[in-house]
């Protein structure tokens, strides 16, 4: 097959996840004998990592969009245009978008899969505009909340409609979903997200579980207040300081109280290398996300044989995969408990436990799984 992959970033133009989900995916998909092509953004919409991508077989197309509020309502607009403008549409035998697209719009015949990453009604719950300096801050919340918002729900709403297949890659995703847009969704299924097995892995030495281990900035959806009001309670109760991963605004009040506490260490952002390091040496991965929809890195330190302090089923995708040997869910709404989960997760888990979980989600069953619905 020809599949089209659609995602707004995509290496070496990283944001999040959704990058290195997009790449290893087209990998998997080459890798099982398909041609791919992606359509993405040019390189100067997000970050930059220079990470040795293997891109062979896979044909990167960009469009371009304005940098303003409402990426998602460009960036659909800028993908319409882009297939208005291309004839030769039919090629593909698959459309696998990773992004909201008003496809009614489009006359399609390839089959559409829509990857759902992120339920946009609760994203918009932690949308504060912090991108933007204090004095444009209010101007631009009035701006999305006004106009930006109720058009980018739209958009979801129609594009979840309007794909002939829904892939959640987690049961909470489709339960939000469901609730969000009132239907019963009847031709999906869920596939986690995946790891890449051979990057991240364990120690094969001996190495010292020296740290806890956060990764994901300073984000209220990410739970870093919660590990703040927690660790400034009762940290002192931990025998290890906990390394803070991410990027952190210093303006803050959340990291600004973070510095003040002697448990934390702030290591800030590090590439997936360094990354893997820090996971093999922690004892465990703390994750108490408000809203996630999946998690990476839950699956990241499972494969380096860490165990997890996750949020429940009811905040976190991950939790879905976590068994009682690999690591606990807790409340994020619970500062107490979390602190109680990372003094007893050590004892209660197994390292070997944690990589057979991961390996069970390779990023060659997740291509396997996906293409499932239409071969």
């Amino acid at each position: 097959m020809h599949i089209l992959q659609i995602s707004q970033e995509f290496p070496p133009n990283v944001l999040g996840g959704i990058s290195y989900h997009a790449y290893h995916l087209a990998r998997s998909f080459v890798n099982h004998g398909h041609k791919v092509t992606v359509l993405t953004t040019s390189l100067d919409k997000h970050g930059h990592d220079n990470s040795d991508f293997d891109f062979g077989g896979i044909n990167v197309k960009t469009v371009d969009y304005p940098d303003l509020p409402g990426a998602r309502l460009w960036f659909d607009r800028a993908v319409r245009s882009h297939f208005r403008d291309d004839s030769n549409i039919e090629k593909f035998d698959l459309i696998h978008s990773h992004e909201y697209i008003r496809f009614d719009d489009l006359s399609l015949t390839p089959p559409v899969i829509l990857k759902i990453h992120i339920n946009l009604a609760r994203e918009r719950d932690f949308w504060t505009g912090q991108k933007y300096n204090s004095l444009l801050r209010p101007f631009v919340r009035g701006v999305g909340e006004r106009f930006v918002w109720p058009r980018q729900l739209n958009l979801e709403h129609s594009s979840m409609r309007h794909s002939d297949y829904r892939v959640y890659i987690s049961d909470l995703t489709r339960r939000i979903a469901e609730s969000s847009h009132d239907f019963s969704d009847e031709s999906y299924t869920a596939v986690h997200n995946g790891v890449d097995l051979n990057m991240f892995t364990p120690s094969d030495g001996d190495t010292a579980d020296d740290c806890f281990l956060y990764v994901g900035g300073d984000a209220h959806r990410k739970g870093f207040p919660t590990l703040v009001d927690a660790v400034d309670a009762r940290g002192d109760e931990l025998d290890k300081p906990i390394k803070l991963v991410g990027d952190f605004d210093e303006s803050r009040p959340a990291v600004q109280r973070a510095n003040e506490v002697d448990q934390f260490d702030v290591v800030g952002r590090v590439d997936q290398f360094d990354l893997v390091d820090l996971y093999r040496r922690s004892t465990a991965l703390v994750h108490p996300a408000q809203y996630e929809p999946f998690g990476n890195v839950v699956l990241e330190s499972l494969a380096c044989g860490s165990p997890v302090v996750v949020s429940d089923e009811n905040h976190c995708g991950a939790a879905e995969i976590v068994t009682d040997d690999v690591g606990e869910l807790v409340s994020p709404d619970d500062p107490d408990a979390l602190i109680d989960a990372l003094g007893q997760v050590e004892e209660t888990t197994d390292p070997a436990a944690c990589r057979v979980v991961a390996e069970e989600h390779s990023w060659e069953n997740v291509a396997e799984a996906t293409l499932s619905l239409v071969e």
